[in-house]
């Protein structure tokens, strides 16, 4: 946009944003069957140093809440949404997350039902530059799937080199635990990410590595 003539615009300045006291995010996508409902609980969310005029300063973020009253997710770091090309760098922690409610999106995904597991994700997301880098671990614990989608079933096993469980067979630990190392670089633009599109990468890096153990 041009600049104003005099050189000087609308500015948006607050010191500190907050909220607190276990306030509730509702959040529900029709988009998938059956439909996906979760809330999240914030027991402290803090915005700080907030000022358009200033781009380059980073506003500081730091969140601490739940998932369904149960997962804990943490959020902490800093953006700057006022430059060019904004700029972020966040840490993420997810712990303890039930992935029986995921069901709807990994059959979507993957052409299997979730029956038990649970999900911990350690994320640490750079963008600079119009550039992403994006390091994330993922832990899965006891996860059990079953068919639900006979051709999707076959197509991604046709992109791993074998059926989803067998896949999973391979990466478990003796407790039935499973670690996956999920990287995203790129420009922001380029990158077209979906959710099948990382565990179908992710399981068949892996797979691949471990078989040739």
């Amino acid at each position: 946009a041009k600049p104003a003539t005099d050189g000087k615009g609308f500015a948006l300045k607050i010191s500190e944003f907050a909220i607190k006291d276990d306030s509730t995010v509702s959040f529900t996508d029709r988009s998938v069957t059956p439909t996906f409902n979760s809330e999240l609980n914030i027991a402290s969310l803090q915005v700080r140093d907030i000022d358009s005029s200033q781009p380059e300063q980073p506003i500081d973020i730091n969140l601490d809440s739940k998932i369904d009253n149960y997962a804990t997710l943490t959020v902490k770091g800093a953006v700057k949404p006022f430059l060019q090309q904004p700029a972020i760098d966040l840490k993420i922690d997810l712990s303890h997350l039930n992935m029986v409610p995921l069901t709807p999106y990994m059959i979507k995904a993957t052409g299997y039902l979730v029956r038990t597991g649970q999900l911990d994700v350690d994320s640490s997301i750079v963008i600079s530059n119009d550039t992403i880098d994006a390091k994330n671990t993922l832990f899965m614990k006891k996860l059990r799937m079953e068919e639900a989608n006979a051709a999707l079933i076959k197509e991604n096993a046709g992109c791993i080199g074998l059926p989803l469980d067998k896949a999973l067979g391979l990466l478990q630990d003796k407790v039935d635990n499973i670690k996956l190392e999920v990287p995203i670089t790129g420009k922001v633009d380029e990158v077209d990410i979906g959710m099948g599109q990382i565990i179908i990468v992710a399981l068949s890096k892996a797979t691949t590595a471990g078989m040739k153990t």
